[in-house]
């Protein structure tokens, strides 16, 4: 296999944080890997460096072969949209002979068909850097997996599934170390509490016998003395072993969240969303022609289709209480939709969801929580937070609010895998009704207990 691109000695910092320190990365003809890590690990800048569109701090960078770069944000052509831009660019960059390609995020605003067409070129191409949050996409292309964590690079065999049962098999490797430490330490203690018992007794003896008999204390004393001296000794001796056996990180487990959902006032009806004969057009484009819906109460529901064919559409109905549908009068769907500004920038992220919650502060807590934010993050003002936490903040606040539904426009959009992971547990664990549109697909198997189609004018389920 012919050696395309070397990374030697890589360092780059943002101010004072650094973002990337490695020694090393190799990619040879062929090699087709995806690049995961956290929102803000240095995945982007990891391909704008390996692409030479980002300089270096320290290290060198070698390429025998050309470069095709689509970027997460690339320069638009007006004339079409989000996803035409994102096949058009695609379409350029795998036209790119001897080339190594840097996908970061092809399928971004593009609907099943359009992530089928990209997946197609792809696997087409013959080198390949892939950054998606898609995990079916991953899974389909990648032969080889770099996750990107505190800064450095681990490298992995395998399509994201292998990566993941890897991680996991670490993740319960270490589990096992940190328990069996923590068990011996428990031991070494025990047995450090049992030595200093016996010296403190011994000091007791010794001073009830020099009270009650001076001479015969005296007698004992030498004998006694020599005793507390090799207690004393074995003690210091198991605690430079407990010392010895250092601190290993316990596994990191995703918080509960809880919350009273009847503080909400949640309806009691079976079916809390219907309409017969529903008809809606943009000027001469019609978007449904006759169509029917019905939502049971507390369904988890996907909402598919192409493009244009009404998902979005159907959302703004429903949350407009459009009158050709029939709603439950108790039902309040929170609507998360792209471009949400629903953020007070002044406001901590802790600020933002109590100023909606109708939860109790631990609650809110607790929801934050198992969105991923750390006690750090809410004391962070709103108008500093990344895309993705934008999201998970607006969504922390639709759950803590008084809505007892949620409708979610690509809730996945900007989140790292382990984000859209948190989002998923979140509603599952929900207990209200929740519509769902996303063109991820394995975060919709592993979500939704029903599907929507819209297509033709016509709601399928």
């Amino acid at each position: 296999m012919q050696l395309i691109l070397q990374a030697v000695g890589i360092k780059k910092q943002y101010g004072a944080r650094t973002v990337l320190a490695f020694e090393k990365l190799q990619v040879y003809e062929g090699d087709k890997i995806g690049v995961v890590g956290l929102n803000g690990a240095g995945k982007s800048t990891l391909m704008g460096i390996l692409s030479g569109d980002i300089a270096p701090d320290e290290g060198t960078v070698v390429r025998n072969c050309n470069v095709g770069y689509i970027r997460q944000f690339d320069e638009t052509d007006p004339t079409l949209s989000g996803g035409g831009n994102t096949k058009r660019r695609i379409a350029q960059e795998t036209a790119v002979e001897d080339s190594i390609l840097f996908a970061d995020e092809p399928t971004a605003n593009l609907d099943q068909d359009g992530v089928d067409w990209v997946r197609a070129k792809l696997t087409e191409a013959k080198t390949v850097l892939l950054i998606s949050h898609n995990r079916d996409l991953l899974d389909d292309i990648c032969t080889a997996v770099i996750e990107i964590k505190d800064s450095g690079l681990i490298f992995y065999t395998g399509n994201y599934s292998d990566y993941e049962a890897a991680s996991k098999l670490k993740a319960q490797q270490l589990a096992q170390k940190h328990a069996e430490i923590v068990r011996k330490k428990e031991q070494l203690l025990d047995a450090v509490r049992t030595k200093e018992r016996k010296v403190a007794r011994q000091r007791q003896k010794k001073k009830a016998q020099q009270k009650k008999n001076p001479s015969e204390a005296r007698l004992g004393g030498a004998k006694r003395a020599a005793s507390m001296k090799q207690q004393e000794k074995e003690a210091k001796v198991l605690k430079a072993r407990i010392e010895k056996l250092g601190e290993v990180q316990g596994p990191r487990r995703q918080p509960k969240f809880r919350m009273d959902f009847s503080l909400t006032d949640p309806p009691k009806n079976k079916t809390v969303i219907s309409g017969e004969d529903i008809s809606f057009a943009y000027g001469k484009k019609v978007i449904f022609d006759g169509a029917a819906l019905a939502v049971p109460g507390g369904a988890k529901i996907a909402l598919t289709g192409r493009n244009g064919s009404g998902k979005t559409t159907l959302l703004r109905m429903i949350h407009a209480r459009d009158p050709q549908l029939t709603i439950a009068p108790k039902l309040r769907m929170g609507y998360l939709f792209q471009g949400l500004e629903n953020l007070d920038g002044d406001k901590t992220v802790l600020e933002n969801c109590l100023a909606v919650s109708v939860q109790d502060r631990a609650s809110a807590y607790s929801i934050l929580a198992g969105l991923l934010f750390t006690g750090d993050d809410f004391e962070k003002k709103a108008s500093v937070l990344s895309g993705g936490e934008r999201i998970r903040l607006s969504l922390a606040m639709l759950i803590a609010s008084d809505c007892n539904g949620l409708m979610l426009d690509e809730p996945t959009n900007y989140l790292d895998i382990r984000s859209i992971e948190a989002v998923r547990d979140m509603i599952k664990e929900y207990p209200g009704t929740v519509i769902v549109v996303s063109h991820d697909s394995r975060f919709l198997r592993e979500t939704v207990t029903s599907v929507l189609r819209v297509d033709g004018g016509k709601i399928h389920i």
